[in-house]
C-alpha cells in the first residue's frame, strides 16, 4: 500500500480534499497491516523485539539474582511492557536470565504476557536452537507450538525451513500447524522452483484446513509462493468472501495485496464485500482500503466514495 495507515480519499464535504481519517479507518488499515505483516495475534512477528522503555542507563554490575527479580516484577501484560535496559542487555551474559526467560515463555498462560516474553526470547542468538529444538518434540504439541511460534520471529535458515516443510506435510495438530506455517520462510532471496512445486500445492490444500488459524496462516504464506499466480487469486476469493473466520477473511484481503492481485474479477468481489452492510465494518473497512490498486470505472469510483463515507461515519 502506498497510502499511510488509515488515510482515505473520501471528501468530508469538499470536492477533491484529502480529510483526515476516521478513528474507524486508522483501526481497519492497522489490521490490514496486522494482517499483511504479522499474522494472528497470538503468533510473534518478525521485528517485534521488545525495547527497553525505562530511561535508566544499562548496568553491567547487576548480578543473576537481580536480574532475575527485574524480570519477575516486570509486568509483561502491558503493551509495550516496561523493559529496563539491565535485563535486555544482559541475556546474552547471563545463562540463569535466559532459562528463566525461556521457562516463563513455556508456562505462560496468557496470550499477550506469552508473546512479549516470546520477543524477549527472540533477542538472544542461541534462541534458534533451542526452538528448533522444541519444534521437533514429538510427544508435545505445547512444546512443538512454543518451538514453531518462536521460529517465526527469526531470520531464515535451512534448519528453520526444513523444520517448516516437514511440518506442513505431516504435522496433524491445528495448534502447532498454524505457527509452523507461518514460520515457512525459505532462506534465499530467490525462490527454487522445484521447492515451488511441492509447496504451493500443500499450501493451496492447506487454505481448506478446517481450522480458521492454519487457513489464515496459509493464504499469507500462498501469496509469497505463488508467483505464477497458479492458486493465489482463486483462494483469495474464496476465503475473502466466505469464509466463517473474520480473521481469515482479513488474511486473504491482506494476501491479495501481498500476491498484488488485480483482476476485475477481484475488484468487483472486493467492491460487493465493502458494500455489504450484514459484513463486519472492520473486515469491510479493510477491503475497502484495497480498492487503491485497481483501476475504477466512474460508476465503481462513486460507489466507492459512497461506502468509504459510510465506514467513516
Amino acid at each position: 500500500m502506498n497510502r499511510s495507515v488509515g488515510q482515505t480519499d473520501v471528501a468530508d464535504g469538499t470536492e477533491g480534499a484529502r480529510p483526515r481519517a476516521s478513528l474507524h479507518m486508522m483501526l481497519c488499515g492497522a489490521a490490514l497491516v496486522f494482517a499483511i505483516g504479522f499474522g494472528t495475534s497470538q503468533y510473534l512477528g518478525r521485528g517485534q523485539a521488545v525495547q527497553p522503555t525505562t530511561p535508566q542507563a544499562a548496568s553491567t554490575d547487576l548480578s543473576d539474582a537481580e536480574l532475575l527479580t527485574l524480570f519477575q516484577r516486570t509486568d509483561w501484560n502491558v503493551d509495550p511492557p516496561q523493559v529496563s535496559e539491565d535485563l535486555s542487555a544482559a541475556l546474552e551474559r547471563s545463562e540463569l536470565l535466559r532459562a528463566e526467560v525461556l521457562k516463563r515463555y513455556q508456562q505462560e498462560t496468557q496470550p499477550r504476557a506469552k508473546a512479549n516474553i516470546g520477543r524477549l526470547a527472540q533477542s538472544f542468538p542461541e534462541v534458534a536452537s533451542v526452538a528448533a529444538g522444541w519444534a521437533q518434540q514429538s510427544n508435545s504439541a505445547s512444546t512443538r507450538t512454543d518451538g514453531f511460534t518462536l521460529l517465526i520471529g527469526l531470520s531464515p535458515s535451512a534448519e528453520i525451513y526444513r523444520l517448516t516443510k516437514e511440518a506442513l506435510e505431516n504435522e496433524k495438530d491445528p495448534r502447532v500447524l498454524a505457527p509452523a506455517t507461518w514460520a515457512l520462510k525459505y532462506p534465499d532471496n530467490v525462490l527454487d522452483p522445484a521447492e515451488v512445486q511441492k509447496i504451493v500445492p500443500r499450501l493451496h490444500t492447506l487454505t481448506k484446513h478446517p481450522d480458521e488459524n492454519v487457513r489464515a496462516a496459509s493464504i499469507q504464506r500462498l501469496a509469497e509462493w505463488d508467483l505464477s499466480k497458479q492458486y493465489i487469486e482463486q483462494d483469495v476469493l474464496r476465503l475473502a468472501t466466505t469464509d466463517a473466520s473474520k480473521d481469515t477473511r482479513i488474511a486473504a484481503v491482506g494476501a491479495s495485496s501481498l500476491a498484488s492481485l488485480s483482476s476485475n474479477e477481484l475488484k468487483k468481489a472486493f467492491l460487493k464485500l465493502s458494500s455489504d452492510h450484514s459484513v463486519d465494518s472492520e473486515l469491510r473497512g479493510v477491503v475497502l482500503m484495497q480498492l487503491d490498486r485497481f483501476a475504477l470505472t466512474v460508476d465503481e469510483y462513486a460507489a466507492y466514495r459512497l461506502i468509504a463515507k459510510s465506514l467513516a461515519q
